[in-house]
């Protein structure tokens, strides 16, 4: 069965503050950060279970974003991918566990 994906707000928000940042850095990274992500959500739209469980949740997910120190969460229901967060993986850890 085919999911399609569902974000939080927090991880939409995550997502374009990082965007942001990135592409104050340097021209086009934002969008390659962007692009970075949403191959990573194409994999796990792909592969939902492939993700390892997170530590201390029943049913969060987590992914690496190649190329950019950040993780996506997320849970699998039936009809959603639902991406919780788009963590920073050096910048306050496990502050999603809230």
């Amino acid at each position: 069965m085919a999911r399609e994906p569902a974000f939080s707000t927090e991880a939409l928000s995550e997502l374009e503050d990082a965007s942001t940042w990135y592409e104050l850095r340097a021209d086009g990274l934002g969008a390659a950060f962007r692009a970075a992500v949403e191959h990573t959500i194409e994999g796990v739209l792909e592969a939902p279970f492939a993700g390892p469980r997170v530590a201390g949740s029943a049913e969060l997910r987590r992914v690496i974003v190649a190329g950019f120190p950040y993780m996506l969460l997320y849970a699998v229901d039936d009809d959603f991918v639902r991406f919780a967060v788009v963590a920073h993986m050096r910048r306050r850890p496990g502050y999603w566990h809230r």
